[in-house]
């Protein structure tokens, strides 16, 4: 812990007797109040408490049990403790004085006499060594503090005697002379490095220190033991005691070599700048450092741009701004005083009207430089003639605007690759086609999205494009962000740089989908039309089967009518019209099932239910339903399904409770027919719905006129497995 910063003196008494350290207290207290006494009755307690607390001086007794004042006195010492140390006895045998004093003791006191004189000789006492303490540590301090200043410099620090031998250096002094022993130097004279004028130079200005007229800073020229010189900068000044009397000279050197030959390079540098800007055909200005306003500098570019002498634009400075075209004026005029209140760099383009009135394109720019005087700074500037420059660029910037349109508008897919198929540019046709985002797809590897069956043809013609540059067109499949495959053609060509050097080619990319779609499609038609044909044939032979059944029947009851005029054989007669009409209709009804489907509306299935049960259904049969939806369909055809499916269940399946429900899956709806009459036949049952499968009876064709109905709706139609009989008709929900 350090010392107080208050005026307290802080005191440790040590002594077995403890009415001894009550009345020393008090005594101590009364006489002076800034001293704050601790009290401890032994030794060993003594040692305890002053190293865990900060005391300015130690009063111990030396007659104490177990560990003496001597003890007590010589731990402290052995510890490196330098506390001032009273010794407060009331043995007056002089050799304990001696010992203590020998032990570092900084004074003896006897407990006898007055007790308010022998604690006033106490207070007195304590007061004297707390002060003299402080005042060494103080000085140790400041000398440490000089030293640790010394050693720290980055400079050179030597100490010199009156009569110019060295008494002091520093390990700086050491680098700069190139010494490794510090006793080498020592005791050497000042001149020993110096030589010629330099030396006499040097004994002058010594000659001051030493009498103490003044500080003293110099350039010197050294040689060193290695015969290398080197120049120094040298501030001295003259060592005095406290009568201000001259005692030693102190030289703080600095090596200025490195910076002497910086600032030639910089005189060398400056002339060369100066040289280019006389001979460049830049303008280039400076102004004054105390006044931004006022130019001070114009290299002779200024009058091949302007068209200005030189005299008259320093002589007349409003020529720069009364030069700027109007249109540009206030925009240049506000940058330039921006740049003068916030001293940050300008640049700009503007126009200009030159002393002959011709219109110019100037590029400026303006900047700081950091004056010899800290803080200041000069304004400057360089501008150059951009005017073929503007028409170029203005010429290059129309074409890019096209090109840049075409490139967007293109309906089909533009891209831009290195030589190695990195993609540098895509339209927004090529994202279309493939579903990527833009940063998605630049910097990668076209190869990273062909099919991999294209990748060796790909690279291969890449590689033979860089010897011949004929256009090429290719057919490929690339895949989509989803997974699926495009098939797509490309016509590829070189992209060629300034210098005719390939660095790249572009990609025309069509996505010819629908082309194939188109393709595959025609032939799909043409299958299906074929298919549909020999169906019909087939459909035809069926019905002409029938029909000719049909017509041999009513000939052969004629005959017998004929023969027996048996006149009840006309009902049969009939009948077989009959069903010779039901096959023409239903063949009517197939081929309209295969048709388009008409206006859809949102049809309410229950109602449609209600309505084909009241004119099929015979009033011994049930019909319920339960939870029907409303769906948007052909309501006609969808009421043409129901009637077929519930007149088969009555005819064939002779059911006497028919239930048609809703369920919801997860993708999509489901209508369910179900009735509770005969099983149908499992030869049937997996081919009753088969696009090839006729049976030989007029009712046989009410379930493929169903399928037809259901399909054309994007619907599908399957007949449940075992029984009871059930029709499931599935609605996808999207």
């Amino acid at each position: 812990m350090g010392p107080s910063k208050m005026t307290t003196i802080h005191v440790l008494i040590i002594d077995d007797d403890d009415d001894l350290l009550e009345i020393s207290k008090r005594f101590v207290n009364k006489i002076d109040d800034t001293i704050e006494i601790t009290t401890v009755n032994s030794g060993k307690r003594g040692l305890e408490i002053l190293a865990s607390m900060y005391f300015d001086v130690v009063v111990c007794d030396f007659q104490m049990e177990k560990m003496n004042g001597l003890d007590v006195l010589k731990t402290i010492r052995e510890q490196q403790n330098q506390i001032p140390f009273i010794m407060f006895t009331g043995h007056s045998h002089e050799q304990i004085a001696i010992q203590a004093l020998n032990l570092g003791a900084t004074n003896y006191l006897t407990k006898t006499g007055n007790p308010k004189t022998l604690y006033t000789e106490l207070v007195h006492l304590i007061r004297r060594a707390v002060e003299h303490d402080r005042t060494e540590r103080a000085l140790r301090e400041s000398e440490e503090l000089y030293r640790s200043l010394v050693e720290a410099s980055p400079d050179a620090v030597f100490v010199f005697n009156l009569e110019g031998k060295i008494l002091r250096l520093n390990q700086q002094a050491k680098r700069l002379l190139g010494i490794e022993n510090i006793e080498e130097i020592i005791g050497k004279d000042y001149r020993y490095w110096l030589v010629g004028k330099q030396a006499k130079t040097a004994n002058i200005e010594f000659e001051k220190l030493v009498r103490g007229e003044a500080l003293s800073q110099r350039e010197y020229k050294f040689t060193l033991e290695n015969g290398e010189p080197i120049t120094v900068e040298a501030h001295s000044t003259s060592l005095k005691n406290s009568h201000g009397e001259p005692v030693g000279i102190l030289a703080v050197v600095r090596d200025i070599t490195r910076r002497n030959a910086i600032e030639e390079e910089i005189r060398i540098s400056e002339e060369r700048l100066r040289s280019l800007a006389n001979n460049i055909d830049s303008a280039i200005w400076l102004s004054s450092p105390s006044n931004p306003s006022k130019i001070i500098y114009l290299n002779p570019g200024f009058e091949q741009i302007w068209e200005v002498p030189v005299e008259h634009a320093l002589q007349n400075p409003e020529v720069f701004t009364e030069s700027i075209h109007p249109e540009d004026k206030a925009r240049v005029e506000t940058a330039i005083a921006d740049f003068v209140r916030e001293q940050i760099d300008y640049n700009l383009q503007y126009r200009i009207l030159t002393g002959q009135g011709e219109l110019k394109w100037i590029w400026a720019k303006g900047f700081f430089i950091l004056g010899k005087e800290k803080g200041v700074r000069q304004f400057g500037g360089i501008a150059q003639d951009i005017t073929e420059w503007k028409k170029t660029q203005k010429a290059l910037e129309e074409s890019l605007t096209q090109f840049d349109r075409l490139f967007a508008a293109s309906i089909n897919g533009v891209a831009l690759c290195d030589t190695s198929g990195i993609l540098k540019q895509a339209n927004s046709a090529i994202l279309d086609m493939l579903g990527y985002e833009h940063n998605e797809l630049i910097g990668k590897n076209i190869s990273e999205f062909t099919v991999q069956e294209y990748h060796e043809d790909f690279f291969r013609t890449l590689s033979e494009m860089r010897i011949d540059t004929q256009i090429r067109s290719l057919k490929y499949e690339y895949y989509h962000k989803n997974g699926t495959r495009i098939p797509v053609s490309l016509n590829i060509w070189t992209n060629i740089d300034q210098n005719d050097e390939i660095i790249g080619y572009w990609i025309i990319i069509r996505d010819i989908s629908k082309q194939k779609d188109m393709i595959e499609k025609l032939s799909e038609s043409k299958e299906k039309y074929r298919r549909e044909r020999e169906r019909l044939s087939e459909l035809a032979h069926h019905m002409r089967h029938d029909l000719v059944a049909g017509l041999q029947n009513i000939e052969a009851f004629s005959e017998l009518i004929k023969d027996n005029m048996d006149f009840k054989l006309i009902d049969r007669i009939r009948e077989n019209a009959r069903q010779m009409r039901k096959v023409l209709d239903r063949s009517v009804e197939l081929a309209d099932a295969g048709l388009v489907i008409g206006k859809m509306q949102q049809t309410d299935m229950a109602k449609l239910v209600d309505e084909v049960a009241y004119r099929v259904i015979p009033e011994n049969v049930t019909v319920e339903h339960k939870n029907l939806p409303i769906v948007k369909c052909d309501r006609e055809k969808i009421e043409q399904v129901l009637h077929n499916i519930l007149t088969n269940a009555i005819q064939h399946g002779k059911a006497k409770t028919i239930v048609v429900f809703s369920q919801e899956l997860e993708s999509e709806l489901q209508i369910v027919i179900r009735n509770d009459g005969e099983s149908i036949p499992d030869k049937i049952r997996k081919q009753i719905f088969r696009g090839d499968y006729f049976l030989r009876t007029s009712e046989s064709l009410g379930m493929q006129i169903v399928r037809r109905i259901i399909e054309a709706h994007g619907w599908s139609i399957t007949l449940d497995e075992g029984e009871p009989v059930s029709f499931r008709i599935s609605i996808p929900r999207k």
